[in-house]
């Protein structure tokens, strides 16, 4: 086949739907739907559960299809070695033949896999509680990820190294740079995985089929001996490791800010070699983390990881006819046009819609959506209902209602958003957390927070911002007259303070008491308060949670070998199949690493003590678990920044770089093991060998810490000035916060903050609060006071970090409850063929307008901006005063020619130079 051929045949599939196979077919109504008359064995009723029949492309109507037809497709899926009768005591089909059944609830059945003799889920009964139905998360796996698998499919290959480690490299290089920039862009994994797709398709028409021998490989034994540079078509695996090299370079790693700060902030000498020493041990440590728990947290059914599902969605739409995901060779005849395909009285329906099809239509219609809320109208972004109903000018209660009605300086009050990234994708989070999550942020926000300020519960809250000198009429830094969502610390006079301002001009990293002495006590808002609060709390709450709900089989876990684990999983049993990494290899990593901590610590001027080296991996390692489960269940991940920087700053007091190095230790290493863990979980879900994924993550990782580190002093070679004083669009806003951050708990300290004499003592009660709220809920379902209590999980609620964009509570939990539960619960089968894809194309499509919009319009000089009108105002969301809006706009569209003399009368009363140097 030649080249030119090859790719236009590629780019035809790609974009008008490739692979005409039906997306989801095999799979038929939600697992509480009855696809016969209701047989009874005991007290349990049964229901045929739809995940054998993998070439089923007719779901089976709930309410239309009788016990004879139940019976057909029993026997049409035992003659084709999907399913194999039991002769054990069970539900009976009406047909002679039984079913074993398991655990009360759920039956499990012989699925005839190949070599394997074990047992996996086939059945479910509609013996669960109501309200378990309703958030139950094996029928979203059960919907997204295929029961089959073919061992000969191909994974770490040729292609997946090319193709890997160029989608790396750029991603890296690009993520670096813009995340110097004021205008930042972010290159999203999905879309390298779009990418990857048609030039993976290319790569196996066009590369030759040559096998090459690979030295050493028998003596080794850790890689083949030989390898192909075709080894065949693109399969869903490569897919996946291509997506695993694109994770790793999703974001800069949070140490390269330590570097960063340390040798262009504060000017201190580093030498590279130990930065990039620095930079792999974050990587690697959190990996040999990951490894170390996989069977706690990876290979357990009830380890979801509901992200994942969405990724794996997207893959089966590219995938949907390859026969690799049907647990068959890729060059072996296809089964779709078999007799068992289709229900016998409905061969003639009209098939559904393509998984491809839906992905490429929900990805155009959110493609051109995302144009109103990023650039024609960005009100669509955040609509204040508070502030559209209540004028600008108007008493002072109003205006103190209108100011909780702004998401950018107050709590967001009653306010939407019509942006899908703002949402940041309700759907693939299940019913449960989302519930969870919401109105644990609505009580939070809209309750909590607004008593606290109203009433100066820590001494000062609604005075923070009210100096007119900082106001509409002054700086502007404050426009709507208060404080109370923001990044700023404020003295004795309720006026902002500069951190710098508070160090050692000699030293540069030590606090100056005189200074600090003259403007102490030093205050927060409110919202920066209870967020503290929140995360004291949500820490202590985890360890309880996981201890009561998850203690007993973490010990079971743990004492047992891991082969003889989730006996009943057919995805654990598929993944048995392949070699496991052995622990060892994850044992020398955190060996290793460890040494080299220790190493660069001491001699690479991140001067940590050794001890101090411990208790930071040994944190991280205690932190690991429970994070770890609450993560894989829900989706949100409990960050434990604020507790590092809590130990280091006592354990270290007023030394800046020591409780930095301190807090990017700990705390990256844990992130790190929990973003790698659940990569290992998309694999175990696409049935990727254990040793090809450990590969790919271990030079996925190396190539993405070497070409951030080389990109990040290229950047300061080339704009270091710029990016230091914050002009041209290099102001690097990430670092500089993280800078503030080392000065608030390393020069200051925790010791001055939390001390006796400050206003904010009272938050380290949140620990003790949070060791105790979860036992409630655990207590009230052990004694029978409603199965609902086991879905009130403490950690989900008091956490502040899972939606940190305030303004679309409502907007979130409508989408969710509409698509996962409306949906869900009236087209059952349309949920499980479209909802996480659906899902997918609307990531993939406002990342696209995303990326195009900031290419086209803003990666120039003088980006290109729409004229202000009612729906693109300077404050989207219209809370600011309508005089200070229209001046600023005034002044932006005049630009350096700006002259307020010469504007309308409302613009000369204040100083609007002044006003548009700060804050804006």
């Amino acid at each position: 086949m030649y080249p030119t051929y090859a790719f236009k045949s590629v780019f035809k599939d790609y974009l008008f739907g490739f692979g005409r196979g039906l997306f989801l077919v095999w799979w038929g109504p939600l697992a509480h739907s009855k696809v016969s008359k209701s047989t009874k064995t005991g007290d349990v009723e049964c229901a045929i559960h739809p995940t054998l029949g993998n070439d089923m492309s007719q779901s089976i109507d709930d309410d239309t299809t009788d016990t004879d037809t139940g019976s057909n497709e029993l026997r049409q899926w035992s003659e084709t070695g999907l399913l194999e009768a039991d002769a054990s005591p069970g539900c009976d089909d009406g047909s002679g033949d039984t079913w074993t059944l398991m655990d009360g609830e759920r039956i499990q059945c012989n699925r005839g896999l190949e070599n394997s003799g074990k047992q996996g889920n086939g059945f479910a009964c509609a013996a669960a509680d109501e309200e378990e139905d309703l958030f139950e998360a094996f029928d979203i796996v059960d919907a997204i990820v295929p029961p089959f698998d073919n061992p000969r499919t191909p994974a770490l290959t040729f292609r997946v190294i090319v193709l890997g480690s160029i989608m790396c490299i750029l991603s890296s290089i690009i993520n670096t740079v813009f995340w110097f920039r004021t205008t930042t862009f972010h290159l999203s994994p999905i879309l390298i995985l779009m990418i990857a797709y048609p030039l993976g398709k290319w790569m196996a028409a066009t590369l030759p089929i040559r096998v090459f021998s690979i030295p050493l490989a028998s003596r080794l034994g850790i890689y083949p001996r030989t390898f192909s540079l075709n080894p065949g078509p693109f399969s869903h695996k490569e897919h996946v490791l291509i997506f695993i090299f694109g994770a790793a370079s999703s974001t800069p790693t949070y140490a390269l800010s330590n570097i960063a700060v340390q040798a262009f902030t504060l000017k201190m000498p580093m030498n590279p070699a130990w930065c990039l020493v620095f930079l792999l041990v974050m990587q690697f440590y959190g990996y040999g983390l990951s490894g170390l728990f996989r069977k706690i947290l990876v290979r357990p059914a009830a380890m979801i990881y509901p992200s994942n599902l969405g990724i794996m969605a997207i893959i089966r739409s590219f995938h949907e006819n390859s026969n690799a995901m049907m647990g068959e060779d890729e060059f072996s005849t296809k089964r779709e046009n078999s007799d068992y395909n289709v229900d016998p009285e409905s061969r003639d329906a009209r098939k559904p819609m393509s998984g491809l099809k839906m992905l490429f239509i929900s990805a155009s219609v959110m493609f051109i959506w995302q144009w109103f809320p990023y650039y024609i109208a960005p009100m669509f972004s955040m609509v204040s209902i508070l502030c559209l109903a209540i004028p600008s000018s108007t008493s002072t209660t109003l205006s103190k209602l209108r100011f909780l009605g702004s998401a950018q300086g107050g709590v967001g009050l009653l306010s939407l958003s019509f942006d899908w990234t703002v949402m940041e994708g309700p759907i693939t989070i299940p019913l449960w957390v989302l519930v969870n999550d919401v109105l644990g942020l609505m009580f939070t926000f809209w309750v909590l927070i607004p008593l606290l300020w109203h009433y100066d519960f820590f001494g000062a809250d609604s005075k923070l911002g009210a100096n007119p000198a900082i106001g509409p009429n002054g700086t502007g830094q404050f426009p709507l007259g208060y404080a109370m969502n923001a990044f700023t610390i404020f003295d004795k006079n309720y006026l902002p303070v500069s951190l710098s301002s508070l160090l050692n001009h000699t030293t540069g990293i030590t606090l100056n008491e005189t200074s600090y002495a003259h403007r102490q006590p030093l205050y927060i808002p409110t919202d920066l308060a209870v967020a503290y609060g929140s995360k004291f709390l949500t820490l202590a709450a985890v360890i309880t949670h996981v201890a009561l709900w998850y203690g007993a089989d973490i010990v079971q876990r743990a004492r047992t070998a891991v082969r003889d684990l989730d006996v009943d999983d057919v995805h654990a049993q598929m993944m048995d199949v392949y070699p496991d990494v052995p622990q060892a290899w994850y044992i020398t990593i955190l060996v290793l690493n460890t040494v080299l901590a220790l190493a660069m610590c001491t001699w690479g001027g991140f001067t940590l003590p050794w001890w101090m080296v411990t208790i930071a991996l040994a944190m991280s390692v205690a932190c690991l678990l429970p994070l770890g489960i609450i993560y894989a269940i829900s989706g949100s991940v409990m960050s434990t920044q604020v507790i590092f920087e809590l130990v280091g700053g006592y354990l270290l007091p007023g030394n800046l770089v020591e409780v930095m190095t301190f807090k990017t230790l700990g705390y990256m290493t844990g992130v790190q093991a929990l973003m790698l863990t659940s990569d290992l979980k998309l694999a175990h879900y696409a049935k990727v060998p254990p040793r090809d994924m450990f590969w790919s993550q271990l030079l996925s990782s190396s190539i993405a810490s070497a070409v951030t580190f080389l990109t990040c002093y290229g950047v300061y070679f080339v704009m270091g000035d710029k990016m230091l004083n914050g002009t041209d669009g290099w102001r690097a806003s990430d670092y500089n916060i993280f800078m503030m951050s080392g000065l608030l708990w390393g020069a200051i300290g925790p010791a001055r903050f939390f001390g006796p004499d400050s206003p904010y003592q009272c938050l380290l009660y949140c620990f003790l609060i949070g060791l105790i709220l979860p036992v409630i809920p655990y207590m009230l379902h052990r004694f029978g006071f409603g199965s609902w209590w086991a879905l009130v999980n403490i950690p989900l609620i008091t956490t502040v970090e899972k939606f940190g964009n305030i303004r679309s509570f409502i907007s979130i939990l409508a989408v969710g409850f509409l698509v996962n539960y409306v949906i869900r619960k009236w087209r059952p089968n349309w949920w499980r063929r479209y909802a996480y894809l659906m899902s997918g194309g609307f990531d993939a499509g406002a990342l696209l307008t995303g990326t195009v919009i900031f290419l086209c319009f803003f990666l120039r000089s003088q980006p290109i901006t729409l004229p202000f009108y009612a729906l693109n105002r300077i404050d989207p969301e219209q809370c600011s005063p309508d005089y200070f809006m229209t001046c600023l706009e005034h002044q932006v569209q005049a630009g350096t020619a700006y002259n307020p003399a010469t504007d309308i009368p409302v613009c000369q009363s204040f100083g609007m130079a002044a006003m548009g140097h700060g804050g804006h």
